[in-house]
């Protein structure tokens, strides 16, 4: 749990844009919590079914085996390089005309009364 909540708060999050990340990594944490009481839930209907906790609780974490070859084949390589260049704000490559040039107008031209 402990490793997992380390690759998730800095690999996984390096992965989204910089306007992103907060709401990502609060996706991840709901991710996070859903999937331990669905094994909770599953080890509970298992044990019933196997009649054993150790039966039980062996074939909950079968599928944690997988997850080494996801990360391997699935994820980018994050080493030596930028942020910004893992990850990209959208409109950065020199079209962004959809964010205001004055800082107290919104994204429609408005003036706001900061």
């Amino acid at each position: 749990s402990f490793a997992l909540n380390v690759l998730q708060t800095t690999f996984f999050a390096e992965t989204f844009p910089r306007s992103h990340r907060c709401t990502a990594n609060g996706v991840m944490m709901f991710c996070t919590v859903v999937g331990g009481v669905s094994g909770l839930a599953l080890e509970s209907f298992l044990y019933t079914a196997l009649g054993s906790h150790a039966r039980a609780v062996s074939a909950v974490l079968l599928p944690a085996f997988v997850s080494p070859f996801v990360v391997h084949f699935c994820l980018p390589e994050t080493s030596g390089k930028d942020l910004d260049e893992i990850a990209p704000e959208r409109g950065e490559e020199g079209d962004s005309d959809d964010s205001p040039q004055d800082p107290a107008q919104d994204s429609k031209g408005r003036r706001s009364n900061v």
